[in-house]
């Protein structure tokens, strides 16, 4: 929220920071410490944010996802935008200056833009009465004020100061069992050296001019900060003559097999050349490396997906633009001629059968009461009536493993389609069944049905406008219920998987799609 009577020297003591200290840039490789004052200027605010997001993220790895876009990621993104469209006037040649002091209480994050400032307590009041502020900053405003963290200003406004605090004991970066630096065999792709000449020597950005590669750094983003698009490496590139650095994120995917990074580069290929939508983007996928057939590198930089996205901002106005967005996207590749591979002769049945079985096995092995995996049956032998539906569709190009978190909102505020490996000629009613059954979850965790509603007609009218047929009532149905079951065997990582709550949930919005009226 912000509190314009708060002062730097009040937050700094909030924090226990341990006086001044030597203020520098970021280091080139390993973790920052627990206490530093570090300090970093750009001019745009997609390759600051790239940075301070990365770094962040990884210094705040112990910090619940949902609670580090709240009150760090987002606030801090909305206050780069502020400084540079309004204090700076979307002028590159002027600058955004950013101080950071890290304790083990949190961060002071210090944003100064080259601006004439403004009237703080004029727009903060325009704002909170619902006006619109004489600064035209209300939207940014608004979103900072609703933040946990502390927000105020300094310097007639052209400074300001956010504070983030999260809970005691969880500052401390931490990692996952399965942090890749685990595995001898991934540890050369978090090596910033190692990847700088991989990079230099295999990319064509720097073979076919005189650019440069002057560092590259890897943030694996772990612990429960992972947003498990990959590795971001953060690279710093030299150009020609007077030309200045330019920065510059890839992301990179691992695969455990090589066989999947092909199909997943091969499938992104194809579909970047052949569908161009802003709706929903394609990200460039950049390369495979000849010494690292497991990575994939993708030329965008993601920060939060669908599900994070309308966790954050998710209005009903929001929610409806994205479900139409998708629709879009979803009708475009439906009705491309894109040669994908075709899907495994293995029936839908039989493969949902071994899934179910699966589900049944898990539930009881984690203690739920035999209920639970009866439901789960009974659904099973419902939907496999219907099998037959299904299986005599036509085959489309689809993206066949579709979820929320296949959905991604990048740093230049585009949305983009991600994770291409399992991309086949299938059933489009499996990707459709797929993005209503993360709907139904998502508006059932927080029993608004009203949600649901909302970006299921939006999703389906868009869809059925632009393909000019309506989807099937029956098929449709069948389709978001083999989605929900596969969550049992898959679960959305949003959700505490292990808890009664989940799995009643699931087997509940499942029940109730296959009681639905033909209409859904």
């Amino acid at each position: 929220m912000i509190d314009i009577t708060c002062t730097r020297a009040q937050l700094l003591a909030e924090l226990e920071a341990q006086g001044p200290g030597a203020v520098g840039p970021i280091p080139s490789k390993g973790p920052l410490p627990a206490y530093a004052h570090l300090l970093l200027s750009g001019h745009s605010v997609s390759e600051t944010f790239s940075l301070l997001k990365a770094e962040l993220s990884e210094r705040f790895a112990g910090v619940p996802r949902p609670q580090l876009i709240r009150d760090l990621l987002a606030p801090l993104k909305n206050a780069l935008g502020n400084a540079y469209k309004h204090g700076n006037r979307r002028d590159r040649a002027k600058s955004i200056s950013v101080q950071i002091v890290l304790t083990r209480k949190g961060a002071l994050i210090a944003i100064t833009d080259e601006g004439s400032g403004f009237d703080v307590a004029s727009t903060l009041r325009a704002s909170r009465e619902g006006q619109r502020a004489a600064s035209d900053r209300g939207a940014g405003f608004r979103n900072l004020d609703r933040a946990q963290s502390i927000v105020c200003y300094e310097d007639d406004g052209r400074t300001i100061l956010l504070c983030f605090r999260p809970e005691v004991g969880s500052t401390e970066p931490a990692q996952s069992p399965d942090h890749p630096d685990r595995d001898p065999a991934l540890l050369r792709l978090l090596d910033p050296e190692w990847m700088r000449r991989d990079l230099s020597r295999e990319l064509s950005d720097f073979r076919n001019d005189q650019s440069n590669l002057r560092k590259c750094r890897p943030y694996p983003a772990q612990g429960l900060a992972n947003d498990l698009c990959g590795i971001r490496y953060v690279l710093e590139i030299g150009r020609p003559g007077d030309r200045p650095p330019e920065t510059r994120t890839l992301t990179g995917r691992i695969h455990w097999e090589a066989s999947e990074a092909e199909a997943d580069f091969e499938a992104a290929t194809k579909l970047y050349e052949a569908l161009h939508s802003s709706q929903l983007r394609i990200p460039r996928p950049v390369a495979r490396l000849e010494g690292e057939p497991q990575l994939v590198l993708y030329d965008f930089d993601p920060w939060m997906n669908l599900w994070e996205y309308l966790d954050d901002r998710g209005t009903p106005d929001v929610l409806r633009s994205c479900a139409d967005r998708v629709g879009l996207a979803l009708a475009t590749l439906h009705q491309s001629r894109i040669p994908l591979p075709m899907a495994e002769t293995r029936s839908l049945a039989e493969r949902f059968r071994l899934t179910c079985a699966r589900v049944s096995r898990n539930l009881l092995a984690v203690g739920f009461d035999i209920d639970v995996a009866r439901r789960a049956r009974a659904i099973l032998r419902s939907i496999e009536e219907r099998f037959d539906m299904l299986e005599s569709r036509e085959m489309t190009p689809t993206h066949s493993s579709l979820g929320w978190d296949c959905i991604h909102y990048a740093v230049d505020r585009g949305f983009y389609l991600y994770r291409f490996e399992s991309c086949r000629l299938s059933h489009p009613e499996l990707d459709l069944g797929a993005f209503l059954a993360d709907l139904l979850l998502f508006s059932g965790a927080r029993n608004d049905e009203e949600t649901s509603c909302i970006g299921r007609e939006a999703f389906l009218c868009r869809y059925e406008a632009s393909t000019n047929q309506p989807t099937g009532a029956e098929t449709l149905r069948t389709s978001i219920a083999v989605a929900l079951l596969d969550r049992l065997d898959h679960p959305v990582r949003y959700l505490d998987p292990d808890s009664r709550f989940y799995a009643d949930l699931v087997i509940g919005q499942c029940e109730r799609v296959m009681k639905a009226a033909p209409a859904l």
